[in-house]
Parts: C-alpha cells; sequence; structure tokens
C-alpha cells in the first residue's frame, strides 16, 4: 500500500500535478492499492482529470478530510492531530510508503517530529516542494529585531509620527515562512526524500541547504497532457491575434505594451490580451485591447480551459530571479494547452528553453514588444516550430516517461524494525 496524501490544496489548487503525482505512483507501483487523502473538492477534480483522460483509478481509494486554516497559529496542533492519524493509520496497515503532495512548516514538523521519535526507520516518505522552498534563500532577522521593530512601528502609528516614506514591508509575510528553514533542519530523518521539479533546483539546493542536500531528488513537474494539439494557426476573417496572461501585479508591463502596441495604427486592431483571473486594474480597463476574463478571485479550471485554448500565445513577467528553486504552475499550463510563450528571462523557464524553443525569450519589457509586434503584423510562421517543440517537451517530460523517478529507496532492513514500544494510537 501507497498513501499520498494532499495536505493543504483545497479544489483546483494543484490539481493538474497531483493528478500527475497519482498516476505517476500507479505506474510506479501498478501491484500495490494506493489510499489517497485529500480535500473533498480536491479529490474531486483530481477523479475529472483521470476521467477525461480515460485512465483508471481501480487501485485506488480515496479518504475525505477537512483541511485546516493555515493562517492560524493554531494550524500547527490541528495538523499534528492528522499527521498522527496518517502515520497510525499508515502503522496498522502495514503501510510503509507515504507520499505528500505539499508541505509547510505546521505540518512539516510535526511529521518530522512522529518520524523520528516514534516511527524512527519504519516508513519511508516523499515530500513535493513548492512554493514555500524559496523562502529558504531568505536571511531571517531575528524575532527580537523584528519585535522591536514592529513594536516600534506601532507606537509611532499610535502617536501619529508614522513613517510618511512609504510602507514598511516585513522581510518575510508569513511568521511559518520564518520558520520553514529551520524546520527542513529538525529531525533530520534518512527516510525522507524531498522532490523537487527541476535538475538546475537540485544542483542550485547545495547552494542554501548544504547540510541536507543529500535528501532532495529531481523529477520534472508531473502533468497528464492531454491532446490538444489540433491548432488553426490561421486568425481567420477576424484578423484577431490574442495573447493570454495573468495580471499577478504586472499591471505596469501590460500598460506598456498595449499603449506602445496601439500607437502603431497597423497593429492596434489586429490583436487582443486576455487577463485571466485577478481583479481590473483601473490603468487598464480602459484599454478595448484588454479583455478580462474573471473580474475578480480566482478562475475555475474551466473557465481558464475555456479562455486559453484559442489564445496563441500567453505572455509571462516573471522576475529574472524568480522560480530559481520552484517550478511555474503557469508554464506548465502553457505547455500542457501547447501555447508558445513569450517570456522575460527566468530560472525556470530559461532552464527549459535551453532544451526546448517553444517561444521568444526576452531581456526586457521592449524586446517582448517587439516580439508581440512582429506576431501580431506577420502572423509569423514560428508558432508552428514552437508548437512542434512544446510537443517534444510533452513527451520528454511526461510522467509517463519518468515515473520510476517515484520509486521509493530499496527497503534494506526497514521490515525487521517495524516494532514500536508502547500503544500505537
Amino acid at each position: 500500500m501507497i498513501i499520498i496524501f494532499e495536505p493543504q490544496c483545497r479544489g483546483f489548487q494543484h490539481e493538474q500535478f497531483n493528478a500527475g503525482f497519482l498516476y505517476g505512483y500507479s505506474l510506479a507501483y501498478p501491484e500495490e492499492k494506493i489510499v489517497f487523502w485529500g480535500e473533498k473538492e480536491h479529490i474531486q477534480c483530481i477523479k475529472t482529470i483521470f476521467s477525461s483522460a480515460n485512465l483508471s483509478l481501480d487501485n485506488t481509494e480515496f479518504v475525505e478530510l477537512e483541511i485546516p486554516n493555515p493562517d492560524l497559529l493554531m494550524a500547527v496542533f490541528e495538523y499534528s492531530k492528522i499527521i498522527k492519524g496518517l502515520l497510525s493509520y499508515s502503522y496498522k496497515n502495514n503501510c510503509d510508503k507515504i507520499v505528500l503532495l505539499s508541505i509547510h512548516t505546521y505540518n512539516l514538523i510535526p511529521l518530522k517530529y512522529l518520524l523520528q521519535f516514534k516511527y524512527k526507520n519504519t516508513i519511508r516518505v516523499h515530500v513535493a516542494m513548492h512554493g514555500i522552498l524559496e523562502s529558504v534563500k531568505r536571511k531571517n532577522s531575528s524575532f527580537l529585531l523584528e519585535f522591536f521593530e514592529k513594536g516600534t512601528r506601532y507606537l509611532k502609528k499610535t502617536m501619529g509620527i508614522e513613517n510618511r516614506q512609504g510602507k514598511h514591508e516585513p522581510k518575510n509575510k508569513y511568521l511559518y515562512e520564518k520558520l520553514f528553514k529551520m524546520s527542513m533542519h529538525l529531525f533530520n530523518n534518512k527516510n525522507i526524500t524531498y522532490f523537487v521539479f527541476r535538475e538546475d533546483s537540485l544542483l542550485k539546493l547545495n547552494k542554501y541547504l548544504p547540510k541536507i542536500y543529500k535528501y532532495f531528488k529531481s523529477i520534472d513537474l508531473p502533468y497528464i497532457y492531454k491532446n490538444v494539439r489540433n491548432i488553426n494557426f490561421d486568425t481567420g476573417s477576424s484578423n484577431l491575434m490574442t495573447f493570454a496572461t495573468f495580471e499577478k501585479g504586472y499591471s505596469n508591463e501590460l500598460r506598456k505594451i498595449v499603449r506602445v502596441l496601439i500607437h502603431d495604427n497597423t497593429l492596434s486592431d489586429n490583436f487582443e490580451i486576455r487577463i485571466l483571473g485577478g481583479n481590473v486594474s483601473k490603468n487598464l480597463d480602459t484599454f478595448e485591447q484588454i479583455k478580462y476574463i474573471g473580474d475578480s478571485g480566482k478562475l475555475l479550471r474551466e473557465e481558464i480551459e475555456e479562455s486559453i485554448i484559442d489564445a496563441r500565445y500567453v505572455l509571462l513577467f516573471y522576475p529574472e530571479n524568480s522560480y530559481e528553486l520552484m517550478p511555474s504552475g503557469v508554464f506548465f499550463d502553457a505547455i500542457a494547452y501547447s501555447k508558445p510563450v513569450v517570456f522575460l528571462k527566468n530560472h525556470c523557464l530559461d532552464y527549459y528553453y535551453e532544451k526546448y524553443k517553444f517561444g521568444y525569450r526576452c531581456n526586457n519589457v521592449d524586446e517582448m514588444i517587439d516580439a508581440m509586434g512582429e506576431i501580431i503584423s506577420t502572423e509569423e510562421s514560428s508558432e508552428r516550430s514552437f508548437v512542434s517543440e512544446i510537443i517534444r517537451m510533452q513527451q520528454d517530460i511526461t510522467i509517463s516517461n519518468n515515473y520510476l523517478k517515484l520509486r521509493f529507496a530499496k527497503e534494506t532492513t526497514m521490515k525487521t524494525k517495524r516494532t514500536i514500544p508502547g500503544r500505537v494510537a
């Protein structure tokens, strides 16, 4: 038996990746029963993906549970109960393989503590590392210093002498992010393996986590790729080139792009930029070339698919130093829909671009504007070669070809050590 647990994601958060993981482990262990623990709506999303891909879930059992609110300091205690129940269930069912599809400080600490002091050498664990891993790069100020800074700001505000030079941003936004790097070093256990999603991320971790680097492995982000390659490369009678993007704070870049392109009368009527999700920016809603899909909040997966499936390109504005250790889910969505990408140089995208020329890599927004202008004015033929490269990338990185990386380490003496003194709750 293998237990796969999603401790944090609800609904369609990470549902594509988690379905990929589930499929990968089912390929790696076709003879084993898999028990998936997760939130009710999240489980339904995963079932939908398997159904649409005509994949079987015959050997999989699902266990629904409530996910704690991570914004509360009490989350660590709530997760302790869940992790304790998970490990107890594993032990009682003679299961020595557990997978956690996401992790954070509030569930990593109780997991490592229980594995170290109650279930040592009896359970092997795989942990998927997502966005929180970026926090290990940060240098945290001491808690006493931060407490003093916050107290000083509070007094200034109360006395009406708050700093007028601008809003003070803390070095780290969340307490749990401050503690994450420390939690990675607590209660180290050779039976825990952490997965990152690019080979270069694995190499860079040696810089940030040299003492525990040996516990990490890499695999391309698992994804079940659909056959969405019937692409119409002709804009048709509308003569409209459509780009899709996610705003996420990049309204300045979008505003500059639109203003430059509409200034060229030969381009202004020939393109549209669809912004998926996010709040409507007052700086952008006056442009007729901008189309918002969803005025606020998160879109459903179906809404994203409907909006991106007939777009021709995806725009990504990630800063160069972002996604150094983690993958971009939006980028993998673009690849899944076979959409070429116009993007700024970035750790994650550059890694794949060196192998697969899936679009236009730009050094700055001005170069993005030039690339978009060429795309709009010429309806250029490079799109076909970009899509061909994307299909090649899909074939190379699909979990169907890489599932053996998910095999657990050899058991050695593990089964002979499955004796735990005292009563297991």
